[in-house]
C-alpha cells in the first residue's frame, strides 16, 4: 500500500507538471493573441484566476494518482514508462474527447482547440510519467530486473 504522504507528493508533481506544460506551451506557440481576439469567450482573468487554475490542477493531480494506484497492476511496461503509459492512456480517455466535443461544439478558435490537445497529451504524458518516480517504484523495478538477470545467469550454469 502506498502512503497518503507519497500520494500527496505525486499529485503535487503532477499537478507542478501539467501547470508548468500549459504555461509553457501557451507562451511558446503564441495562442495567447487568439485568446485576445476572442475575449467575449472568456471569463475575467483578475485576481487569484492563476492560483485558482493550480489548486485544480492539484484536485486532477491527486484523482490521477489515485487511479495510478488502483489501475498500475494491470499496466504494462515498468517505472516511469507504466506512468508515460499511463497518463496517455488518461489523455485519451478524458483530454481527447473533451477537445473533440470543444472543438465540434463551441466557437474556440481551432488554434487554441489544437493548443491544449497538444498541452493535454503531453501534460498527461509527462504527468503520468512522475507518478511512479514519486511513488519510488523505481526501487521495485530496478530490484525485479535484477533478480531476472540473477536468474538468467543462475540458469546459464
Amino acid at each position: 500500500m502506498v502512503s497518503w504522504g507519497k500520494i500527496t507528493l505525486a499529485g503535487i508533481v503532477v499537478a507542478i507538471v501539467q501547470y508548468l506544460i500549459s504555461n509553457i506551451l501557451t507562451v511558446v506557440s503564441g495562442v495567447s493573441s487568439l485568446y485576445a481576439e476572442t475575449v467575449s469567450l472568456w471569463k475575467p482573468m483578475t485576481g487569484w484566476w492563476n492560483y485558482d487554475i493550480f489548486v485544480l490542477n492539484l484536485i486532477a493531480g491527486l484523482l490521477l494518482v489515485l487511479v495510478y494506484t488502483v489501475v498500475s497492476p494491470g499496466l504494462s511496461y515498468t517505472g516511469w514508462k507504466k506512468g508515460a503509459w499511463f497518463g496517455y492512456l488518461a489523455w485519451i480517455a478524458v483530454g481527447f474527447s473533451g477537445m473533440g466535443m470543444t472543438y465540434l461544439t463551441m466557437n474556440v478558435p481551432d488554434g487554441i482547440v489544437a493548443v491544449w490537445a497538444l498541452t493535454g497529451l503531453i501534460g498527461y504524458t509527462l504527468a503520468g510519467a512522475s507518478i511512479p518516480l514519486v511513488l519510488g517504484e523505481l526501487k521495485h523495478v530496478h530490484h525485479v530486473e535484477h533478480e531476472r538477470h540473477a536468474g538468467r545467469r543462475r540458469r546459464r550454469r
